[in-house]
């Protein structure tokens, strides 16, 4: 993905960091000089991408044969539920791919309401958020993506750090937006 968050820590867990290690390093001068050697290393094989649909037509097409890409962007095997999730085929013909989990990064998301929204949109937000919140459309959810692969375990796994990235976004785009736009 174009974006700092997740390409730098995955660019240290591809240089042998282990996933707990990963945001301490991170967190140094000399970590980052590291995440940007091993980026300068892989620059010839990687094709950049912005969404996630974009990412799976770079792997459908063939321009690309590993991803880090959002684990319901991934055409699996076995899963063609007829309507794929935010408009994906689900066809069979689509090139398959399976997920690998081990050194993988986890996101966890949530939804809110921002103080100041309008009463309006307050109570339109309300609706979905309890409409999203019932068991049987929790359910259709998760039964549109694959289970997580049997090699995830919480040692393999790499949660995001909000904190970090908070801290830290703000200088390391501008490196990695500097990194990106300089002659390879």
């Amino acid at each position: 993905r174009r974006d700092p968050r997740t390409t730098l820590e995955i660019a240290l867990m591809a240089d042998g960091v282990a996933p707990q290690d990963v945001y301490p390093l991170l967190a140094t001068p000399t970590g980052v000089a590291r995440a940007f050697r091993k980026l300068n290393q892989l620059r010839p094989y990687i094709v950049w991408w912005s969404t996630p649909d974009e990412a799976a037509r770079i792997l459908r097409s063939g321009s690309a044969l590993m991803a880090s890409i959002p684990q319901g962007a991934v055409p699996v095997p076995g899963v063609s539920s007829g309507v794929a999730p935010h408009g994906r085929s689900g066809t069979p013909a689509e090139r398959s791919f399976g997920i690998q989990s081990t050194q993988s990064v986890a996101e966890g998301l949530s939804w809110g309401i921002v103080s100041g929204t309008p009463d309006r949109q307050v109570a339109q937000a309300r609706e979905l958020l309890a409409f999203a919140d019932q068991t049987a459309v929790r359910g259709d959810l998760l039964s549109r993506y694959p289970a997580l692969a049997h090699d995830a375990t919480p040692d393999g796994v790499l949660q995001l750090d909000p904190v970090f990235w908070r801290a830290n976004l703000a200088p390391l785009r501008k490196q990695f937006d500097a990194w990106l736009n300089a002659p390879s």
